[in-house]
């Protein structure tokens, strides 16, 4: 029987799935439902066409292939019983109420901003994805007198597009630069990283899981809503659910996944979360089949969806915050210092005394650099022309091993101060993420990248910021989650980014996104920040 105990009308739309039903087993437990669970579940269910993405299933999520075959199919039937905890879409999303998300400003005035100017073009295309939104329930029109700017960005699939006007090409991305200043900071900390590490280091089975567009799954506290508004050229609107780019927002989302998975925790079973990654760990297939079946049913009632195509389950090996994880323990992942592999001979001067400057950080962990880094020195001085020989190439090479080796290359340590150093040239970009130990600075990780062709006629402004947009939300992000942290750059006009008064979408965009980390930027010369400058 279905019935509707609230005071609102409840619209089920055609073919809905209401709920799931198990073959009851001797001395089951019996759940009872909780009043508003249809309609909770049910918010994002009619949200359509936020983006025009395929969609996948629980059959995407990665099973051990080495699996006995009778292992493999109790996989398979598992994922199969609890198939309602994946998404099926990329707009398929959860509705969770454990832990509202509030926003605290104290006694400070709102923040009312005026629309940003856009195209007649972009202006369409910005009610249509507003509409979808809308329709999702993810926003509500608004009378707040709160109100931060909306901005329409386009995403990377607009460059191949054969229509331009279609909305799937675009993000919509709120500037909350100015309403985040004025918000109370949540101190709630994550997990220290290396403590989860080492709990879930040489087990025999691992599993990893992605929450789905995590921060829309969240419920905010009705008193925040008004104060999450945004102003359209066409309207006001005001958030339901967490929106992306709040100051806060990890520390919720940690809140969350803590009360979930915290009941089940077990001496011999492990199982975290660290923001959206969620892993667990087992010393054998039956246990690790227990602890699945019961995290599947605390993010079932807890109301989470999880991304099938981020998933793996029953490895013997995962790639989890940094690292390799089996049952021969730690291992730092291959990412962390396949950069240095990258770095090809210099052909001049410039480019020797780059990367001379970055090993000389790191001088007192090497024995005998003096006597090994003698030839390039040499090189380096003035009255001497440059002729790479076999003397370099040697110094060279070895001195490039060195940088992927202990002590150099560390363990990420949550009690030390960390630093990113970020720099970008005309072709690519660098990043390094340093550890401040009592012995000397360590690297946790490095990072490269070139610039896709359109990147490259960016203003080298651009660059820079890109670079350290890039290296704090895509390489390092799982290190920097609620750390502070500094930023070392050699490029002025990036300090100032957080006055900025821009209205460059792609910048608006990136600064949004930044957001959520807490950092301060620090400006040195390209002398002083030569090891992000020799991976550029």
């Amino acid at each position: 029987m279905i019935g509707n105990y609230s005071n609102e009308t409840i619209s089920i739309p055609k073919n809905i799935k209401l709920g799931y039903v198990e073959i009851m087993q001797d001395d089951s437990e019996i759940l009872s439902l909780k009043l508003g669970y249809v309609k909770k579940s049910m918010i994002c269910k009619k949200k359509q066409n936020l983006d025009d993405i395929n969609s996948y299933s629980y059959k995407d999520v990665k099973i051990n292939s080495k699996l006995r075959e009778i292992e493999q199919m109790r996989a398979k039937d598992l994922l199969e019983k609890y198939a309602d905890v994946f998404s099926t879409r990329h707009d398929d999303l959860g509705y969770c109420n454990i832990d509202k998300h509030k926003i605290e400003t104290e006694n400070n005035d709102p923040i009312k901003k005026k629309p940003y100017k856009m195209s007649l073009l972009h202006e369409k295309i910005l009610k249509q994805i507003v509409n979808d939104f809308l329709k999702a329930g993810l926003i509500s029109p608004s009378k707040s007198n709160w109100s931060s700017p909306a901005i329409l960005v386009a995403k990377p699939s607009l460059k191949n597009a054969s229509d331009v006007s279609q909305p799937q090409h675009y993000r919509l991305v709120i500037d909350y630069r100015f309403l985040n200043n004025i918000t109370k900071a949540d101190v709630y900390p994550l997990p220290l990283m290396q403590s989860s590490i080492e709990k879930f280091a040489g087990k025999k089975f691992y599993s990893k899981f992605d929450i789905t567009m995590g921060f829309y799954q969240i419920a905010l506290d009705n008193k925040s809503k008004e104060k999450t508004a945004f102003i359209t050229p066409f309207g006001l609107y005001q958030f339901n659910v967490l929106p992306m780019g709040m100051k806060n927002s990890p520390g919720t989302f940690q809140r969350v996944m803590n009360k979930i998975i915290e009941p089940l925790q077990q001496q011999d079973e492990c199982v975290g979360a660290y923001v959206d990654d969620v892993g667990a760990a087992s010393n054998d297939f039956n246990s690790h089949e227990i602890l699945l079946e019961n995290l599947f049913k605390a993010v079932r009632e807890a109301n989470i969806k999880m991304k099938p195509t981020k998933s793996e389950i029953f490895m013997e090996s995962i790639s989890y915050l940094g690292h390799i994880l089996s049952k021969n323990g730690i291992e730092p992942d291959p990412k962390k210092i396949e950069m240095i592999d990258k770095i090809v001979e210099p052909i001049n001067k410039k480019q020797l005394q780059s990367f001379v400057g970055t090993i000389n950080f790191y001088r007192k962990f090497i024995p005998n650099f003096s006597i090994i880094a003698r030839p390039l020195f040499d090189l380096m001085k003035n009255n001497t022309k440059f002729e790479w020989k076999e003397a370099h190439l040697s110094a060279f090479n070895y001195l490039k091993e060195k940088l992927k080796e202990k002590p150099i290359l560390t363990v990420f340590n949550p009690q030390y101060e960390i630093e990113v150093r970020c720099d970008a040239c005309d072709e690519g970009m660098g990043a390094v993420l340093v550890q401040f130990e009592p012995d000397g600075q360590k690297v946790i990780q490095y990072a490269s990248s070139s610039f896709k062709d359109y990147q490259k006629k960016w203003h080298i402004t651009h660059k820079e910021f890109y670079a350290l947009y890039w290296s704090i939300t895509k390489e390092f992000s799982s290190y920097l989650y609620g750390k502070k942290f500094t930023v070392q750059t050699d490029s002025k006009s990036i300090t100032y980014f957080r006055t900025s008064k821009t209205m460059n979408p792609r910048l608006i965009r990136m600064i949004t996104e930044l957001e959520i980390f807490d950092f301060e930027i620090k400006y040195k010369s390209g002398k002083e920040n030569s090891d992000a400058d020799m991976l550029s």
